[in-house]
Protein backbone atom coordinates (compact mmCIF):
# COMPACT_ATOMS: atom_id res chain seq x y z
CA UNK A 1 0.00 0.00 0.00
CA UNK A 2 2.89 2.10 1.05
CA UNK A 3 4.35 1.55 -2.92
CA UNK A 4 0.41 2.47 -4.46
CA UNK A 5 0.38 5.58 -2.58
CA UNK A 6 4.21 6.23 -4.09
CA UNK A 7 5.11 7.05 -0.19
CA UNK A 8 8.71 6.49 -1.21
CA UNK A 9 8.42 9.41 -3.94
CA UNK A 10 7.56 12.05 -1.69
CA UNK A 11 8.03 15.46 -2.45
CA UNK A 12 9.56 18.22 -0.95
CA UNK A 13 6.97 19.98 0.13
CA UNK A 14 5.35 16.79 1.26
CA UNK A 15 8.97 16.66 3.87
CA UNK A 16 8.55 19.57 5.14
CA UNK A 17 6.13 19.00 7.75
CA UNK A 18 9.00 16.51 9.19
CA UNK A 19 11.78 18.83 9.42
CA UNK A 20 12.02 18.79 13.42
CA UNK A 21 14.81 21.82 14.53
CA UNK A 22 16.10 20.18 17.86
CA UNK A 23 19.32 19.82 19.31
CA UNK A 24 19.65 15.59 19.36
CA UNK A 25 22.78 15.63 21.17
CA UNK A 26 21.15 17.21 24.11
CA UNK A 27 18.93 14.17 24.67
CA UNK A 28 19.85 11.44 26.46
CA UNK A 29 18.09 8.21 26.84
CA UNK A 30 17.37 7.04 30.87
CA UNK A 31 17.64 3.37 30.83
CA UNK A 32 15.65 3.27 34.09
CA UNK A 33 12.47 5.34 32.87
CA UNK A 34 12.78 3.67 29.44
CA UNK A 35 11.23 0.13 31.01
CA UNK A 36 9.25 1.85 33.54
CA UNK A 37 6.31 1.09 31.17
CA UNK A 38 7.04 -2.27 30.82
CA UNK A 39 7.47 -3.23 34.37
CA UNK A 40 4.75 -4.97 35.47
CA UNK A 41 4.47 -6.75 32.51
CA UNK A 42 8.17 -8.16 32.76
CA UNK A 43 7.08 -8.74 36.94
CA UNK A 44 3.58 -10.58 35.84
CA UNK A 45 5.34 -12.97 32.99
CA UNK A 46 8.74 -13.40 35.85
CA UNK A 47 6.11 -14.70 38.36
CA UNK A 48 3.97 -16.60 36.13
CA UNK A 49 7.20 -18.29 34.72
CA UNK A 50 9.33 -18.79 37.78
CA UNK A 51 7.33 -18.10 40.64
CA UNK A 52 3.92 -19.37 40.02
CA UNK A 53 2.67 -20.30 43.51
CA UNK A 54 3.81 -16.29 44.38
CA UNK A 55 0.09 -15.01 43.20
CA UNK A 56 1.28 -11.60 41.78
CA UNK A 57 -1.70 -10.08 40.21
CA UNK A 58 -2.26 -7.51 37.55
CA UNK A 59 -3.53 -4.94 39.87
CA UNK A 60 -0.17 -5.59 42.62
CA UNK A 61 2.08 -5.58 39.44
CA UNK A 62 0.50 -1.74 38.42
CA UNK A 63 0.99 -0.56 41.67
CA UNK A 64 4.66 -2.00 41.66
CA UNK A 65 5.40 -0.24 38.67
CA UNK A 66 4.15 2.90 40.11
CA UNK A 67 5.90 2.71 43.20
CA UNK A 68 8.82 2.27 40.44
CA UNK A 69 7.94 5.32 39.02
CA UNK A 70 7.60 7.43 42.29
CA UNK A 71 11.27 6.19 43.11
CA UNK A 72 13.24 7.09 40.15
CA UNK A 73 11.45 10.15 39.01
CA UNK A 74 11.31 11.71 42.71
CA UNK A 75 7.84 12.87 42.15
CA UNK A 76 6.08 15.14 44.80
CA UNK A 77 3.37 12.57 46.46
CA UNK A 78 1.15 14.99 45.71
CA UNK A 79 1.79 15.27 42.31
CA UNK A 80 2.15 11.69 41.62
CA UNK A 81 -1.02 10.59 43.57
CA UNK A 82 -2.89 13.14 40.99
CA UNK A 83 -1.18 11.96 38.13
CA UNK A 84 -2.22 8.21 38.60
CA UNK A 85 -5.57 8.81 39.45
CA UNK A 86 -6.11 11.23 36.38
CA UNK A 87 -4.26 8.15 34.36
CA UNK A 88 -6.82 5.83 35.91
CA UNK A 89 -10.02 8.34 35.20
CA UNK A 90 -8.76 8.53 31.68
CA UNK A 91 -8.67 4.76 31.50
CA UNK A 92 -11.75 4.03 32.49
CA UNK A 93 -13.60 7.07 30.52
CA UNK A 94 -11.72 5.97 27.06
CA UNK A 95 -11.23 2.26 27.43
CA UNK A 96 -13.69 0.89 30.29
CA UNK A 97 -16.73 3.01 29.20
CA UNK A 98 -16.43 0.98 25.63
CA UNK A 99 -16.53 -2.13 27.17
CA UNK A 100 -19.41 -1.48 29.56
CA UNK A 101 -21.33 -0.09 27.14
CA UNK A 102 -20.38 -3.32 24.72
CA UNK A 103 -21.61 -5.39 27.49
CA UNK A 104 -25.19 -3.30 27.65
CA UNK A 105 -25.54 -3.77 24.23
CA UNK A 106 -25.03 -7.19 24.25
CA UNK A 107 -27.57 -7.76 27.08
CA UNK A 108 -29.91 -5.32 25.18
CA UNK A 109 -30.08 -7.14 21.59
CA UNK A 110 -30.24 -10.62 23.88
CA UNK A 111 -33.41 -9.42 25.37
CA UNK A 112 -34.62 -8.08 22.18
CA UNK A 113 -34.77 -11.41 21.09
CA UNK A 114 -31.43 -10.35 18.13
CA UNK A 115 -29.14 -12.79 19.59
CA UNK A 116 -31.77 -16.26 19.67
CA UNK A 117 -31.76 -15.17 16.36
CA UNK A 118 -28.38 -14.72 15.31
CA UNK A 119 -27.36 -17.99 16.81
CA UNK A 120 -30.19 -19.89 15.57
CA UNK A 121 -29.08 -19.03 12.00
CA UNK A 122 -25.29 -19.25 13.06
CA UNK A 123 -26.72 -23.13 13.75
CA UNK A 124 -27.16 -24.02 10.01
CA UNK A 125 -23.96 -23.17 9.23
CA UNK A 126 -20.32 -23.40 9.94
CA UNK A 127 -19.28 -21.03 7.46
CA UNK A 128 -22.19 -18.26 8.63
CA UNK A 129 -20.58 -18.79 11.95
CA UNK A 130 -16.88 -18.36 10.75
CA UNK A 131 -17.36 -15.14 9.04
CA UNK A 132 -19.77 -13.51 11.28
CA UNK A 133 -17.02 -13.82 14.40
CA UNK A 134 -14.70 -12.62 11.93
CA UNK A 135 -16.44 -9.55 10.10
CA UNK A 136 -18.68 -8.89 13.01
CA UNK A 137 -15.75 -7.73 15.67
CA UNK A 138 -13.66 -6.58 12.95
CA UNK A 139 -16.10 -3.96 11.68
CA UNK A 140 -17.34 -2.90 15.25
CA UNK A 141 -13.63 -2.39 16.30
CA UNK A 142 -13.58 -0.42 12.98
CA UNK A 143 -16.35 2.02 13.73
CA UNK A 144 -15.83 2.29 17.58
CA UNK A 145 -11.90 2.33 17.83
CA UNK A 146 -11.49 -0.18 20.35
CA UNK A 147 -11.11 -3.95 19.94
CA UNK A 148 -11.65 -5.07 23.63
CA UNK A 149 -15.12 -3.61 23.16
CA UNK A 150 -16.34 -5.66 19.91
CA UNK A 151 -14.31 -8.50 21.27
CA UNK A 152 -16.44 -8.39 24.75
CA UNK A 153 -19.63 -7.38 22.97
CA UNK A 154 -19.44 -10.80 21.07
CA UNK A 155 -17.78 -13.54 23.36
CA UNK A 156 -20.21 -12.26 25.90
CA UNK A 157 -23.19 -12.78 23.19
CA UNK A 158 -22.40 -15.49 20.85
CA UNK A 159 -19.63 -17.53 21.91
CA UNK A 160 -20.61 -18.92 24.81
CA UNK A 161 -23.37 -20.63 22.73
CA UNK A 162 -20.55 -22.40 19.74
CA UNK A 163 -20.78 -25.50 20.57
CA UNK A 164 -24.54 -25.17 19.96
CA UNK A 165 -23.91 -24.73 16.07
CA UNK A 166 -20.43 -27.02 16.32
CA UNK A 167 -17.81 -25.10 16.88
CA UNK A 168 -14.92 -25.28 19.67
CA UNK A 169 -15.78 -21.77 21.99
CA UNK A 170 -12.10 -21.45 22.51
CA UNK A 171 -11.25 -21.67 18.52
CA UNK A 172 -14.26 -19.46 18.09
CA UNK A 173 -13.49 -16.58 21.14
CA UNK A 174 -9.71 -16.87 19.82
CA UNK A 175 -10.69 -15.92 16.15
CA UNK A 176 -13.35 -13.20 17.33
CA UNK A 177 -10.18 -11.62 19.43
CA UNK A 178 -7.86 -11.47 16.63
CA UNK A 179 -10.67 -9.76 14.81
CA UNK A 180 -11.39 -7.37 17.13
CA UNK A 181 -7.64 -6.39 17.11
CA UNK A 182 -7.03 -6.33 13.21
CA UNK A 183 -10.21 -4.12 13.03
CA UNK A 184 -8.75 -1.82 15.99
CA UNK A 185 -5.47 -1.37 13.85
CA UNK A 186 -6.89 -0.84 11.00
CA UNK A 187 -9.37 1.83 12.67
CA UNK A 188 -8.76 5.79 12.20
CA UNK A 189 -10.34 6.04 15.81
CA UNK A 190 -7.98 3.97 17.67
CA UNK A 191 -5.18 5.55 19.88
CA UNK A 192 -2.56 3.94 18.78
CA UNK A 193 -3.45 5.42 14.92
CA UNK A 194 -3.99 8.69 16.36
CA UNK A 195 -0.66 8.24 18.34
CA UNK A 196 1.35 7.46 15.50
CA UNK A 197 -0.38 9.44 12.88
CA UNK A 198 1.16 12.31 15.49
CA UNK A 199 4.08 11.35 15.47
CA UNK A 200 4.16 11.08 11.17
CA UNK A 201 2.30 14.50 11.24
CA UNK A 202 -0.35 12.90 8.80
CA UNK A 203 -4.32 12.57 8.68
CA UNK A 204 -5.30 9.45 10.92
CA UNK A 205 -7.38 8.20 7.79
CA UNK A 206 -3.72 8.31 5.79
CA UNK A 207 -2.51 5.54 8.26
CA UNK A 208 -5.69 3.29 8.08
CA UNK A 209 -5.88 4.03 4.36
CA UNK A 210 -2.22 2.09 4.52
CA UNK A 211 -3.37 -0.95 6.80
CA UNK A 212 -6.74 -1.09 6.40
CA UNK A 213 -6.07 -3.81 3.31
CA UNK A 214 -3.58 -5.96 5.33
CA UNK A 215 -5.63 -6.16 8.38
CA UNK A 216 -8.27 -7.47 6.09
CA UNK A 217 -5.93 -10.18 4.43
CA UNK A 218 -4.95 -11.04 7.64
CA UNK A 219 -8.85 -11.44 8.73
CA UNK A 220 -9.08 -13.99 6.24
CA UNK A 221 -6.78 -15.61 6.73
CA UNK A 222 -7.00 -16.50 10.36
CA UNK A 223 -10.69 -17.30 9.96
CA UNK A 224 -9.69 -19.65 7.41
CA UNK A 225 -6.67 -21.15 9.53
CA UNK A 226 -8.42 -20.51 13.29
CA UNK A 227 -11.79 -22.29 12.99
Amino acid sequence: MCFYFKDQKLEAKDLAGFQIEENRAEFKVNPLKAIAPVIPMILLIISSVWFPKSGLDVVASMIIGVVYIALICLKNPNELVKAFFKGMGQGYGSVIGLIVAAGVFAVGMKEIGLIPAFIDMLKQSNEIARWGASFGPFLLAVLTGSGEAAIWAFNQAVTPSAASFGMNPEALGLLCAVAGQFGRTASPLAGCIIIVAGIAKVSPFEISKRVGLSMLISLIVAALVLV
